[in-house]
């Protein structure tokens, strides 16, 4: 729930808290583009989904619904910003030796574009992050990590969203991880 669409928009601690668990629930997952199931479970390293309560065919990286995953991903080296690779180990924001490790750097990168816009949007109408910032810094660090593992997101394993992640923008920000660099941003539709 965005601030504005709240009739009792408060900059209590309480309603900071609620969207910042919001914003952690909602990362880590995806959703159906059609019928907006959450879809949590991603045995495999491929991107392609069929949504199990509506059969819609969608792509897990960028969460756009496709016709033909093979179109959606041929030749995406050569243009990334309009199609996903096949496998999320081969995507260049997520790469890693390990599928489950990348699942959890997409989510990682999920969680933190979503914490940027609650951000943004309580600086809109409270005029300040002060507030929103005290209380994330209540949180533990642990509850802004993440390990994808056996089709579950768990917390851990991940670099932790801190504080000053939410300071840099999305644009120049990027996670160094012992295999690869890891850019904040993802497409969320």
């Amino acid at each position: 729930m965005a601030w504005s669409s709240c009739p009792h928009t408060s900059s209590s601690e309480e309603s900071i808290r609620a969207r910042i668990d919001e914003v952690l629930n909602e990362g880590c997952r995806q959703r159906c583009p059609q019928c907006q199931e959450p879809f949590q479970n991603l045995s495999n390293p491929l991107m392609h989904m069929a949504c199990t309560n509506c059969g819609q065919r969608w792509c897990y990286s960028c969460g756009r619904h496709t016709t033909d995953p093979h179109g959606h991903n041929d030749g995406w080296e050569e243009d990334p910003e309009a199609k996903c690779p096949r496998l999320i180990t081969e995507h260049p924001r997520f790469q890693s030796t390990s599928a489950t490790r990348s699942l959890a750097l997409l989510h990682r990168s999920k969680v933190l574009e979503l914490l940027l816009r609650a951000r943004t949007e309580f600086q809109l109408h409270h005029s300040s992050v002060e507030l929103f910032d005290f209380v994330f810094r209540t949180y533990p660090q642990r509850a802004f990590t993440f390990e994808y593992n056996d089709g579950e997101v768990r917390r851990s394993s991940t670099p932790s969203i801190t504080i000053s992640d939410l300071f840099e923008p999305l644009a120049v920000r990027s996670t160094s991880t012992s295999s690869s660099t890891t850019s904040a941003a993802i497409r969320v539709l």
